[in-house]
């Protein structure tokens, strides 16, 4: 089932009839609704005339399905492209990451890459005025399990929705928490962005270079053992049951649409100076081993070997578990890994907070531009300032949670 569901969702690969006999449909399906790849599969198979081959059943849920996200699409372009022009008319600085941005720019129509809500780009000190906007528009804050103000003083997004079309933006100032040893230069981002049209809508968005470097962020973020899962002999299985594979086929349609025409040596620059050199290997390597993704040649053959502390180690083989149906660790996998996975407090996030407290030496480097007899100061300062900034976070956690049970 595994290699026909993989054939289905990629776009190069041609279908016969031979191909799906005795394909058990209903599990295919559910399987694309869990990881939000049933509009693709439906093409997939319209596009190679093997629908109407399925029990009607199936065509039936298949079809149902894929025109509730072609609505929700549509609403959320337009949302993307009413918001783009607005915040541009009042000189707000925008980017779309991901859902729209990505239906436009990778897939052959925007109806095939789904989203649940809108992920956009600002600069943090525009955030009072963008939240303006937004509540012009339409749009109220979502309530969270802690005030605006606190997730602004400590987090990397706000959540808002318009009650009116059902839709949730987040807006963000960062791609990940704090307390990670990325040193993104946000500027650039924004002065290397373009723009992507579908009919009468234009959406702002990465350059192609600057969207495969923070894909491979994102990917990570939501699968931290990614380095250690492209060593299974079932990757693309756990992929699945860990709903993780539609940014890993993000990743590859970029690389089949842009791969040839990038600089790579650029991007390895660029993404060794922000800190998401391994992020990008290892996500190019999983792309090449699932979807048998062209690799550029420095990417060919890569034995990637992750850093593996004793507690990554037993973290991950609970993680595996997990993924692999084990009875044993259900509760304690819940537990680490059942919250939000952009939670600051998440508890499989400690482990980017003890490499943020005790950074290696050329993160240093990198962020305080320290070197020789400065390195020396620049690391316990470090190291000071990062003990207090969690302080103070854990201080405010507390006041703002003792506030609202009040």
């Amino acid at each position: 089932m595994i290699n026909t569901f993989i054939s289905l969702i990629t776009p190069e690969t041609v279908l016969s009839s031979g191909d799906i006999k005795n394909t058990d449909w209903n599990r295919i399906f559910q399987t694309a609704l869990a990881n939000r790849l049933d509009g693709i599969i439906y093409d997939s198979l319209d596009r190679d005339e093997l629908f109407e081959s399925l029990p009607e059943e199936v065509r039936k849920k298949f079809e149902e399905s894929y025109h509730r996200t072609v609505i929700n699409t549509r609403v959320y372009l337009e949302a993307a492209a009413g918001i783009y022009r607005t915040f541009s008319e009042r000189g707000i600085d925008l980017i779309v990451l991901r859902g729209p941005a990505l239906g436009l720019t990778l897939y052959s129509r925007p109806y095939l890459r789904p989203s649940g809500d809108l992920d956009l780009l600002i600069r943090k000190e525009d955030i009072p005025i963008a939240k303006i906007i937004l509540g012009d528009l339409g749009f109220t804050p979502l309530p969270g399990i802690l005030p605006a103000r606190y997730f602004e003083k400590h987090h990397l997004h706000l959540s808002f929705k318009d009650p009116e079309r059902n839709t949730i933006v987040e807006l963000h100032w960062a791609l990940d928490h704090p307390y990670t040893l990325y040193t993104i230069d946000y500027p650039a981002l924004f002065s290397e962005r373009g723009e992507a049209s579908f009919e009468d809508l234009t959406v702002p968005v990465l350059s192609p270079a600057d969207r495969l470097i923070t894909l491979c962020l994102h990917l990570v973020k939501h699968c931290p053992f990614l380095p250690l899962l492209i060593k299974e002999n079932d990757l693309p299985s756990l992929l699945l049951k860990g709903r993780w594979i539609l940014w890993l086929l993000d990743i590859h349609l970029l690389l089949i649409d842009s791969g040839k025409s990038f600089n790579w040596e650029e991007v390895r620059d660029k993404a060794e100076k922000w800190g998401i050199d391994r992020q990008v290997a290892v996500c190019i390597t999983a792309a090449g081993l699932v979807f048998q993704t062209p690799l550029p040649s420095q990417h060919q053959n890569h034995g990637f070997k992750p850093g593996i502390s004793p507690l990554y180690a037993q973290l991950y083989r609970i993680q595996l578990s997990r993924l692999r149906g084990g009875k044993r660790c259900r509760r304690t996998g819940r537990f680490l890994f059942g919250l939000r996975s952009d939670s600051i407090f998440r508890p499989i996030r400690a482990l980017d907070l003890a490499r943020y407290l005790f950074p290696p030496p050329e993160y240093i480097r990198k962020k305080y531009r320290a070197t020789g007899i400065l390195l020396l100061f620049a690391y316990p300062q470090h190291i000071i300032s990062g003990f207090i900034h969690l302080t103070r976070n854990l201080t405010d956690l507390i006041y703002y949670r003792t506030l609202k049970s009040c």
